[in-house]
């Protein structure tokens, strides 16, 4: 199981457009092959988001981070961003 984390920076004034932004995408994730779940988690006070993907394989969640769906969703939350939006994959070693 592998686990992909998008870390951004948003204006906390921008957080509520950001979530509703990412909720109206992120139905499109659920058709990919090795989709298993996603989270945005937030920060209001920090004013960050954390996007947390879980992924079947490391291409599968590769392939998704190239598709049309993925660039289009993040077209429309990096101007809520006050930096550049920072992705990490991970491979999850451990489950409790």
């Amino acid at each position: 199981m592998n686990m992909v984390l998008t870390t951004i920076e948003v204006n906390p004034e921008n957080m509520d457009e950001f979530v509703r932004i990412w909720s109206e995408g992120s139905t499109a994730v659920k058709p990919f092959q090795g989709f298993k779940e996603g989270y945005l988690v937030t920060n209001r006070d920090l004013g960050k988001a954390v996007i947390v993907g879980l992924w079947e394989t490391a291409s599968d969640a590769a392939a998704f981070s190239n598709s049309s769906v993925f660039q289009t969703v993040m077209g429309k939350l990096k101007p809520l961003a006050t930096n550049q939006p920072a992705r990490e994959f991970f491979e999850i070693s451990a489950h409790i």
